[in-house]
Order: structure tokens, then C-alpha cells, then sequence
């Protein structure tokens, strides 16, 4: 599969013969898309044909908490791992494994707990998920430039450089964190407590795959980001095909 072979292509062509449509659910959809695109082999190869088996098996009607067992299984221990290698605390994520652990098998937690441990993990993936190298690295150009220009010697101009670049860079890394952790938290607490699809499709997941997949990268530099990436890709797409594998409706 490549870019110009979509998802819902390949699932059109596993499926043919059989009698049931590739519809996929909305929610699902948005969580293959990203997937397909860091790591399209695996997941023409893994996940695809359980997405398929499932939407047989299940006559199109995958199950909503198959997201909790995909979070449980694989994302949280992924990104943990990823904080592990860098130096941080894995546990961070362990409360919040629990929670989509237990939604998995039914016992679905309030708003307000989900949105209480949602909200320190967000802060961490989205910081992680900023591209800081990136901001600082343009960041210290321009103000190396705007030193040297006003006539500073250039070890000068290099450190005035890198404390300003150092700077602007927390601060606008902080603030992406909070803003996207804030009103993703609050947007997903509301759907996960209601076991509302629809509203969790409307929270853009794909987005958020996105930001895990980045958070990875970042988190492993300076390895190649692209290779980072596909590598958290296979993890989270053999995740999501095993919970595929052993739902029920």
C-alpha cells in the first residue's frame, strides 16, 4: 500500500466476495489514516486484514471500547517506553492505562477521573510532540542575526543567540502543550465517559496520532525522525490489530 492506494481501497479488495461493505467506523478511520501513512507496510499487512475479519465477524459494527484496549495495549506502553529510553518517568502513564484498561472490559470511569488523568499525560505528549529542535534552531539564526547586525562580537552574539532562542523556544513549547493537553482532555473526558463514538470521532484523532507518533521521534533524537516514526506506526498497528482480533460485539 502507498499513498495513492487508500485504506478503504485495500479494505474493498479484502472484503470482496464476501457480502459486507468497508464501511468503517468514523472513529476507526481516523486512527488508520496516520497509521497507513508512517507505516504503510505493516499495516496493509497486520492490520488491515483484521480490520476486515472484524467488520465480517462483527457485521460492521466494531465496538467503541476496542479505542480503550488499543490505548491499554499500545499507545501508553509505547509512549512510556519512549520516556523511559529518554531519561523520564514511565509511570506517568500508568493511571491512565488503568482507566481505558478497565473501560476495555466495561467499567467505564466519570468525566471528571478521566479528565483528571488525562490531562498530565496530554501535557507530556504535546510537549514532547512540539518540534523544539526545529523553533530553536530558527529561533537562534534570526537572533544571531538581529545581534550581529547591532554590532556584537560573535561569541557574544552566540550566547545572547542561545539564551533567546532557548527561551522563546519554552515558552511557545509550553504553551502548545497546555493549549492542545486542556481542550483535548476536556473533549475526550466528555466522549469516553459517555462511551460516545460520534464525539470521539469529533475530536480528531487523527491528530493525536499524529502527536504520539511525534512525541516518539522526538523523544528518540537524534535518530531519524521518519524511522522513529514508523517504528511507533508497527507498534500502535500491531496494537490495534490485536484488540481487532479478540473483540466481541
Amino acid at each position: 500500500m502507498n499513498a495513492a492506494t487508500p485504506v478503504r481501497d485495500v479494505l474493498h479488495r479484502l472484503l470482496d466476495g464476501t457480502g459486507q461493505r468497508a464501511e468503517v467506523p468514523g472513529w476507526l478511520d481516523q486512527l488508520l489514516a496516520p497509521l497507513a501513512t508512517a507505516a504503510s507496510e505493516t499495516v496493509e499487512r497486520d492490520l488491515l486484514p483484521e480490520v476486515a475479519d472484524a467488520l465480517r465477524r462483527l457485521g460492521g459494527a466494531v465496538p467503541f471500547r476496542v479505542v480503550h484496549d488499543w490505548y491499554h495495549r499500545a499507545v501508553l506502553p509505547t509512549l512510556a517506553d519512549a520516556t523511559a529510553e529518554a531519561g523520564g518517568d514511565p509511570r506517568a502513564f500508568d493511571a491512565l492505562r488503568r482507566t481505558h484498561a478497565e473501560a476495555s472490559e466495561g467499567r467505564v470511569a466519570e468525566e471528571a477521573a478521566w479528565r483528571r488523568e488525562l490531562e498530565p499525560v496530554l501535557l507530556l505528549v504535546y510537549r514532547n510532540a512540539f518540534p523544539y529542535a526545529d523553533f530553536h534552531r530558527k529561533a537562534y539564526r534570526l537572533a544571531y542575526a538581529d545581534a550581529v547586525g547591532h554590532g556584537r562580537a560573535p561569541a557574544e552574539a552566540s550566547r545572547f543567540a542561545e539564551n533567546s532562542a532557548r527561551r522563546m523556544a519554552d515558552i511557545d513549547a509550553a504553551c502548545f502543550a497546555e493549549a492542545n493537553a486542556l481542550a483535548n482532555a476536556r473533549a475526550l473526558a466528555s466522549a469516553y465517559a459517555t462511551a460516545d463514538a460520534v464525539a470521539y470521532r469529533a475530536t480528531y484523532p487523527s491528530a493525536r496520532v499524529n502527536a504520539y507518533l511525534d512525541a516518539y521521534a522526538h523523544h528518540l533524537a537524534p535518530r531519524d525522525p521518519a524511522t522513529c516514526r514508523r517504528a511507533a506506526a508497527e507498534r500502535l498497528a500491531v496494537g490495534l490489530a490485536l484488540g481487532l482480533r479478540t473483540t466481541k460485539r
